[in-house]
C-alpha cells in the first residue's frame, strides 16, 4: 500500500511538471499560432511562397522546441525569420535564445516583437518586457548620436541601419568601437569597453575636412622665369660647401699636420742633443789628454778607446736626422700655409664665375596678352 501511494505521488508530480512545461510552451506559441492562422496560404499556393515556407519552418521549430532541442529549434525559427519578419516569430526565437544564453540576439528580437506587437495582444507585452529586462542584466546598452545628419555609423566594423540609432543598442560585454563617416568630414571614432548592466550615451562629433592649400602664384601680372636666375643658383649652391671652401679646409689641415711634425722633430732633436752632451762628457772623462787635444778620443786607432764612444756616435746620427726632419716639416708647413691662403684669396666666388660665363638668356612666358615669349637677359 505504501509503495502504491509513493508511485501515485510520483505520477502526479510528473503530471504537474508536464503541465507547467505545456503551459509555458503554449503561452509562447500562442501569438505564432494566431499569426499563422491569419497568414495561411490560399488554396493552390506553391511551395515557393515565402509565407508558406516560413510556416513550415515554424512548425519544425515548434516540434524541436517541444523536445527541448534548443539549437535545432533556433535554427528552424531563424530560417522562418529570414523569410518573414514577424513579431510572433521574433518572440519565439527570443525564447529559445534566452534558454541558450544568447542574450544579445534574444534582446534584439524582443525589441522587434515589442515594437510591432498588435494592440489586441497587449497582454503579451508584460512577458516580453520581463524577458527583455532579463537580457539587459547580462548586456550593456548604448545610445548613439552623430553631430551631422546622414552619416554612416559602424559598430565593430558593421554598418548600423539608420533606425537603429533611434533606439538603444544592445552590446555584449567587452571592447567595442564606434565610427561615423560622411563625405567632406574627418572620420570620428570612439573605443570603449562595455560592462554587463551598464547603460551609456555616446555622441560622435564630425569635423569638416580642412581645405586643401592652393600652392603656386596667383598674381599673373608678373613674369615667372622658367630658368633659375644667377641669384637663385648662388643661393642654392651655398647650401653645399664650394671648392673654394674645401681648399681652405684641406690646406689648413695639411699645414697643421706639417707644423705638428715640425714641433715633434724639434723636441726630438733637443732631447738627443742633451743625451749627446752627457755621452761626450763620459768620453772626455775616460780619454787621455793627448787624444782630447787632437779630438781623436773615439778614433779606431786610439788606445784605451772609451766604451761610450759607440753610443755617442749613434746619438749624434739620430740628432742629425731629427734636425733634418724638423727643418723639412717647418718648411712644408710654411709653404702649405702660404699656398692655402693665396689660393683661397685668388679663387673666384660663385658670383664671379657666373659673371665670367657672359650673358645668359632666360625664357619666360609673356603674361600680358601677347602670344609668344619674353627674353630676359642677365649679366
Amino acid at each position: 500500500m505504501t509503495a502504491l501511494m509513493a508511485r501515485l505521488r510520483a505520477f502526479l508530480k510528473y503530471l504537474e511538471d508536464w503541465e507547467s512545461r505545456f503551459v509555458g510552451m503554449t503561452r509562447l506559441l500562442f501569438p505564432l499560432t494566431f499569426v499563422l492562422a491569419l497568414s495561411s496560404p490560399a488554396v493552390g499556393a506553391t511551395a515557393s511562397d515565402p509565407t508558406q515556407a516560413a510556416k513550415e519552418f515554424v512548425k519544425q521549430g515548434s516540434s524541436e522546441y517541444s523536445k527541448q532541442h534548443w539549437e535545432a529549434a533556433r535554427a528552424a525559427f531563424l530560417r522562418a525569420w529570414e523569410l518573414k519578419h514577424h513579431y510572433a516569430i521574433a518572440a519565439n526565437l527570443a525564447d529559445v535564445e534566452l534558454k541558450l544564453g544568447r542574450y544579445r540576439e534574444a534582446g534584439e528580437h524582443l525589441q522587434y516583437a515589442l515594437a510591432n506587437l498588435p494592440s489586441e495582444h497587449v497582454d503579451r507585452r508584460a512577458d516580453a518586457e520581463a524577458s527583455l529586462k532579463e537580457c539587459r542584466a547580462h548586456l550593456s546598452t548604448v545610445r548613439v548620436s552623430v553631430s551631422v545628419a546622414g552619416a554612416v555609423v559602424r559598430l565593430d566594423g558593421q554598418e548600423l541601419a539608420p533606425e537603429a540609432l533611434s533606439d538603444e543598442i544592445l552590446l555584449d560585454p567587452g571592447p567595442h568601437k564606434l565610427e561615423a563617416e560622411k563625405s567632406g568630414y574627418l572620420i570620428s571614432s570612439r573605443e570603449f569597453t562595455a560592462t554587463a548592466g551598464e547603460a551609456r550615451e555616446i555622441r560622435l562629433e564630425l569635423v569638416p575636412q580642412p581645405p586643401l592649400s592652393n600652392a603656386g602664384p596667383t598674381n599673373t601680372s608678373h613674369v615667372a622665369p622658367l630658368v633659375p636666375t644667377a641669384q637663385t643658383s648662388e643661393s642654392s649652391s651655398d647650401a653645399h660647401a664650394s671648392p673654394r671652401t674645401w681648399v681652405l679646409v684641406g690646406g689648413g689641415a695639411a699645414t697643421v699636420v706639417a707644423a705638428g711634425l715640425g714641433v715633434f722633430f724639434t723636441l726630438r732633436e733637443s732631447s738627443l742633443k742633451s743625451d749627446s752632451d752627457k755621452l761626450q762628457a763620459q768620453v772626455s772623462a775616460g780619454s787621455s789628454p793627448s787624444a782630447m787635444a787632437t779630438n781623436s778620443e773615439c778614433s779606431a786607432n786610439t788606445p784605451m778607446r772609451p766604451a761610450a764612444c759607440d753610443q755617442l756616435v749613434q746619438t749624434n746620427d739620430k740628432q742629425a736626422s731629427a734636425a733634418t726632419a724638423a727643418n723639412v716639416s717647418w718648411i712644408a708647413a710654411g709653404v702649405l700655409g702660404v699656398a692655402t691662403v693665396t689660393t683661397y684669396l685668388l679663387w673666384p666666388t660663385q658670383r664671379e664665375e657666373s659673371r665670367r660665363k657672359g650673358a645668359r638668356l632666360t625664357v619666360a612666358p609673356w603674361l600680358h596678352g601677347v602670344r609668344g615669349g619674353a627674353l630676359q637677359v642677365d649679366f
